[in-house]
């Protein structure tokens, strides 16, 4: 069993694939998601996670908006789920550009599916860890609850007829084209290295335009005959504008993310905390972790003996006290004091205000600081 379940592009003797059911049992172990459809209504409910004091819930989502009209809620781990939800965004935003209409749900229901089962094709990726559920109203007015696996399977909970676009050719495929299509993608699969061969038969059958009657077969080799598609398009957009700290975050979040689903290459070993004022003055702390997942906070510490700073945080943290220069660096400063090492004070600070340029403080500020802080400490136990 052991020989199996180390490569994603090698079947069983049962014809399992043994990472594909591993990525299900991360979805098993995920907080729980519910979502019921009624026919003018649709609800979904998630447990949230409980977060730090200080940290920023909206960091902490389980429910994300893809459209104006699409919501998806997942379980499961959410560094893979932020990369799927980033991409399926993106794709909603281009189908309006070049269909000019919103995606319907089972369209891009599709897309992520698509997505999830190309991970478990290709040697050297692991599956995507999680179960989406994507919910909405299409255009047409008609509600619809579709769920994900990670395996790339997916379904609703009362069903809707594909519909596809026709973006080339101006009239319907005939039946062997688009069998010699899935013919062909088979085929290639059993001749490069690194991926596995397609585990299905299919069936194709229907009228061609002509009116005459069809039913081929196509076999995992590639093979196909008679018993007597479309290639997705995308396009992504730049904006001339400079970058939200989110948007720089959830980039660095999805290249540790990238880092921790391919074989290879091992995962980043840094956290980082990403700060700055978006170009609508709003001023933001972000935290990315090894694994790619990201939050917000008010204050935080990450490295060495980073639950000690916290608590300090979470215990000295005063909406009232940062909101001068002096007292957040005041406070930063205090907080890093609780966990240096005694005598060893050799600190860089550097401090980011709104609307001007980025400034280290020099070392004399900041032994002043210390002073400060020292002296604050000594009248404080003088009292005690």
């Amino acid at each position: 069993m052991s020989t199996y379940d180390r490569a994603i592009t090698v079947f069983s003797p049962d014809g399992q694939l043994l990472q594909v059911q591993y990525a299900q049992e991360a979805v098993r172990r995920g907080s729980p998601v519910v979502g019921v459809r009624g026919p003018e209504v649709i609800v979904l409910a998630v447990e949230r996670k409980t977060v730090e004091l200080l940290q920023d819930e909206r960091t902490e989502k389980k429910i994300v908006p893809l459209d104006e009209h699409v919501v998806l809620a997942f379980a499961g781990l959410r560094a893979d789920a932020r990369v799927l939800i980033a991409r399926a965004q993106i794709e909603c935003q281009s189908h309006r550009l070049t269909v000019e209409d919103p995606v319907s749900l089972e369209y891009i229901t599709r897309y992520i599916a698509e997505m999830k089962q190309n991970y478990t094709q290709s040697n050297g990726r692991r599956p995507f860890g999680i179960s989406c559920l994507i919910a909405g109203f299409d255009y047409d007015g008609d509600a619809h609850l579709f769920q994900t696996e990670p395996s790339g399977i997916y379904y609703e909970w009362k069903y809707l007829d594909p519909k596809y676009y026709r973006l080339t050719v101006e009239e319907p495929v005939s039946l062997e084209y688009i069998t010699r299509y899935i013919a062909e993608m088979k085929q290639n699969y059993t001749q490069s290295n690194g991926r596995r061969p397609f585990g299905i038969s299919c069936l194709i059958a229907g009228f061609d335009y002509d009116g005459d009657a069809h039913l081929f077969q196509t076999e995992p080799s590639g093979i196909y005959y008679e018993w007597k598609y479309l290639d997705p398009k995308y396009y992504r957009l730049t904006v001339e504008e400079p970058v939200s700290l989110e948007y720089i975050t959830r980039y660095i979040a999805e290249m540790k993310q990238n880092y921790t689903q391919s074989n290879g290459r091992r995962p980043f070993g840094i956290s980082c905390l990403i700060a700055g004022f978006d170009y609508d003055g709003d001023a933001h702390l972000f935290q990315t972790e090894p694994s790619g997942i990201y939050y917000e906070w008010k204050a935080t510490t990450t490295g060495k003996y980073d639950k000690t700073a916290r608590e300090f945080l979470e215990k000295n943290y005063d909406e009232a006290v940062v909101k001068t220069d002096q007292g957040a660096t005041k406070l930063a400063i205090r907080a890093i004091l609780e966990v240096v090492q005694s005598g060893q004070r050799n600190l860089d600070v550097m401090v980011i205000k709104r609307g001007k340029p980025v400034t280290m403080l020099e070392q004399s500020a900041i032994l002043n600081i210390i002073k400060e802080i020292d002296r604050e400490k000594e009248e404080a136990d003088k009292k005690r």
